[in-house]
């Protein structure tokens, strides 16, 4: 027996320093991999000279389905759009502080808001353009009995971004204003009939995502950022964008969310909430105006013809403010 747990105690030792060990080699040379950005100093350079009224924030679902050029269109204000996959509450949070410091205090910010935003994690990746915390590995010895299964999910973030996007991890992957254009110049994706990329067809049985409540994992720099634009005098408008119906009655906790969305409507004199995630506010029926998503899918993003829809719909909601 004593034999046993000497073995025992030796494995789980050997274990313990191997865990410890590997989750601060990947927080090395995941800085290393990173490196410091030059992120500031490329959107200084963008912004020099340009008159933005209005920020665009949000992620892949608002970098689809709110543009840019419908907006200044039929409104006649310049916006920034800052906005696509793995910005959650937290990059925006800095984002709008760094924005704010070399543009100015915007008159509008339209906030695209997610279903999930309480269980979006911002991507290092984008993180490391604040240079946030440089010499700091991050890494809490205790904060569980294995660091490498706690941290699953960030590590396999990163890897991801070496093997599959290597040039995004390093700070001036995309050169000159690029960076900028890809973003504020998209136009949407166009789609042809019968999709595959939206299921039409109610199975028998799909999966439904539960609402992930607040304040989840970024839900406090959500509040942070909300309380930085009251308190610097913004109007912001909180969007629930389109979902097609099959996501949406996936996402079955949809009523609860846009409650909340009213309540903090109702906490803040500032915000705006515009909900056209319903069937009364939008065709959410129509595939065509959905790039993908469907029944079983918890996220689903406008099309082309999608985003035209809800350019026309915000330019009508959106007209008020700036009045």
């Amino acid at each position: 027996m004593r034999r046993f747990l000497a073995l025992l105690a030796c494995f789980l030792t050997a274990l313990l320093l191997f865990d410890r060990g590997f989750s601060l080699a990947v927080r090395v040379i995941e800085q290393n991999a990173y490196g410091t950005s030059d992120f500031e100093q490329r959107l200084t350079r963008y912004l020099s000279g340009q008159k933005y009224s209005s920020l665009i924030l949000g992620t892949s679902r608002t970098f689809e389905g709110i543009i840019p050029a419908h907006l200044e269109n039929c409104l006649g204000q310049k916006f920034f759009k800052e906005a696509d996959s793995g910005r959650g509450p937290k990059y925006n949070y800095y984002f709008y502080r760094m924005f704010k410091k070399h543009a100015g205090v915007p008159k509008v910010v339209v906030y695209g808001v997610d279903y999930f935003i309480y269980n979006i994690e911002s991507n290092a990746r984008w993180m490391s353009r604040f240079n946030l915390n440089k010499g700091a590995l991050g890494v809490d010895l205790f904060a569980a009995p294995l660091l490498l299964f706690k941290n699953k999910k960030h590590n396999d973030e990163f890897f991801n971004n070496i093997l599959i996007d290597p040039d995004r991890t390093t700070a001036a992957a995309i050169p000159g204003d690029d960076l900028f254009d890809k973003i504020n110049s998209h136009q949407g994706v166009p789609v042809k009939p019968d999709n595959p990329k939206v299921i039409t067809e109610k199975p028998p049985r799909f999966s439904h995502q539960n609402y992930p409540k607040p304040p989840g994992k970024e839900g406090d720099y959500f509040l942070r950022l909300l309380d930085n634009m009251k308190a610097d005098g913004v109007k912001v408008v909180l969007v629930s964008l389109p979902d097609y119906i099959g996501s949406l009655r996936t996402n079955w906790g949809m009523p609860r969310f846009h409650q909340h969305l009213r309540d903090l409507g109702r906490r803040y004199s500032n915000v705006t909430v515009l909900l056209y995630n319903s069937p009364r506010d939008f065709e959410l029926d129509k595939p065509e105006l959905f790039r993908d998503g469907g029944w079983g899918k918890t996220n689903s993003h406008l099309s082309m013809a999608g985003a035209v829809k809800l350019g026309q719909k915000l330019c009508h909601d959106l007209a008020p403010l700036y009045r």
